[in-house]
């Protein structure tokens, strides 16, 4: 039964109760119809909400930005033809292609479509066939105005190849290279007329390269070996004041006698300890940690930094000016002059009722793979980049260095001689693979080539200013100068 109220109809009860059932079942079934179609496209083929290709032109290179509003995982393959560039990016569906006209030099146009797999395809045409570098920057999260989205970013390096020169004095050159064949890469050459004087130095506290040269009164120099422990040298160093550190793992070394001919050598070391009772033969403790093999008698140096161990299977000796000065098992902070012997299980039984306080001990560097005492300075750093004008095989990793030094990409800092005779210090200023590296230094002339401590450490300064232009000034351990 209907009623009416002040002319508006009413229903009844029972008939209410099924308008309300109705509704109910309606609500519930659009909702269902809504979550269906969201759980559709989460487990289909995702699209652009907005597609956004953009690009911009600099000097260096045509920058082509695609834009995605998907914060999910991407990803691309790229295929570089004669006269374009092909971007792929897998499970990207595009609705509607896009086209941007660039008409630079280098590049015609761009244009976003999709293949029949529901990829997305970027298709950068060229102004004319060449070999094109190109640098992909996989996608990146950032949040613009609009919201969360990812950015793919495509640069194409502009075909350069300049060179300036600058003398820095009459036999030092400076050479700065610009160009594309390896991507857009800058390097500095400091080419060094045959009979200069070089010379290693060390720096026990750490210095820039800028002040190595100020205390030694060099004309120029470059940053040397890898270090540790803020900052202690890694691998062979000799320099005025003696065998700082010892080799590791037959790292490539560069070595100078007094006439500052340069020499390259892969050295081994131990130490030789001499006592009353016998003669005994200790592992670098650098060496002997990285080392699968136990070693019962080891050696640490002032000059390491490392705070002498706990030992719990044997004693320490503590050596200076020859003799045994105290013997301990606890930690101890070696000051200089000092040398610690670190003695445990057979090592230990050998020596624990021979060595006393004030017992003569002599502990001397035994350097194997080169005639040590024939160079006045050695640095180790590495790998070795070329040998003989061949560029060396990296993946059969020698001297044990971690594959993002050997296969990955950074600043680099190296050391060649060249066929004529020279020496030339190197250093880039963008991001190089070792490969790249060693294929630029064999075509300069290179028949040895050694990659310096990179990255952060990289520093090539004269007298008068930086010649690198990142301008480092991370404290290194040591550095190679030219006077």
């Amino acid at each position: 039964m209907n009623y009416s109220l002040f002319g508006f109809q009413i229903y009844g009860v029972k008939k209410m109760k099924k308008i309300i059932r109705f509704s109910v079942i309606l609500v519930n079934i659009l909702l269902a119809l809504f979550l269906f179609a969201q759980e559709q496209q989460s487990n289909g083929v995702p699209t652009i909400k907005a597609p956004d290709l953009r690009f911009s032109t600099t000097d260096e290179y045509v920058r082509v930005v695609l834009d995605v509003f998907e914060n999910r995982e991407l990803k691309f393959t790229e295929k570089i033809n004669s006269d374009s560039v092909v971007i792929t990016i897998m499970n990207l569906e595009i609705k509607n292609a896009i086209t941007k006209s660039i008409n630079d030099k280098l590049v015609k146009n761009a244009t976003l479509t999709s293949d029949k797999s529901k990829n997305a395809v970027i298709t950068i045409k060229l102004t004319d066939e060449r070999t094109t570098m190109l640098t992909s920057m996989p996608f990146e999260e950032i949040t613009p105005g609009e919201g969360a989205k990812k950015r793919f970013v495509i640069d194409i390096p502009r075909n350069i190849n300049n060179k300036t020169y600058e003398n820095i004095a009459d036999h030092l050159l400076f050479m700065k290279h610009e160009f594309t064949e390896f991507g857009y890469q800058k390097l500095d050459l400091l080419l060094i007329k045959k009979g200069s004087k070089f010379k290693v130095s060390y720096s026990a506290g750490g210095e820039t390269v800028s002040q190595f040269i100020t205390r030694e009164k060099a004309r120029a120099g470059i940053n040397g070996g890898f270090f540790m422990n803020g900052p202690a040298p890694l691998g062979l160093l000799k320099t005025d004041e003696g065998i700082v550190s010892m080799p590791l793992y037959k790292r490539a070394t560069i070595a100078f006698d007094s006439s500052s001919s340069p020499n390259f050598f892969n050295p081994s070391g131990t130490f030789k300890v001499h006592t009353a009772f016998g003669d005994f033969t200790a592992e670098d403790w650098i060496s002997a940690s990285r080392d699968t093999v136990r070693h019962n008698l080891k050696v640490i140096t002032f000059t390491s930094k490392i705070e002498v161990p706990k030992n719990d299977y044997g004693n320490t000796y503590i050596v200076k000016d020859g003799k045994v000065t105290f013997i301990t098992k606890e930690k101890y902070a070696l000051k200089s002059g000092e040398i610690a012997l670190n003695a445990i299980f057979e090592a230990h039984t050998k020596l624990e009722n021979t060595l006393k306080v004030g017992s003569a001990v002599t502990i001397t560097p035994s350097i194997s793979g080169m005639d040590i005492t024939k160079y006045a300075y050695a640095l180790a750093a590495g790998p070795k980049l070329i040998t003989g004008g061949k560029i060396v095989d990296f993946s059969k990793n020698a001297e044990h260095f971690q594959d993002d030094v050997l296969k990955g990409k950074a600043i680099r800092s190296a050391i060649m001689l060249h066929r004529d005779g020279r020496i030339i210090l190197v250093s880039t200023e963008r991001n190089m693979s070792l490969k790249d590296l060693s294929t630029y230094l064999q075509r300069f002339g290179a028949v040895e080539a050694l990659n310096l401590d990179g990255g952060g450490s990289t520093q090539m300064r004269s007298d008068k200013g930086a010649l690198n232009a990142l301008n480092y000034s991370r404290k290194l351990t040591s550095a190679i100068l030219v006077f």
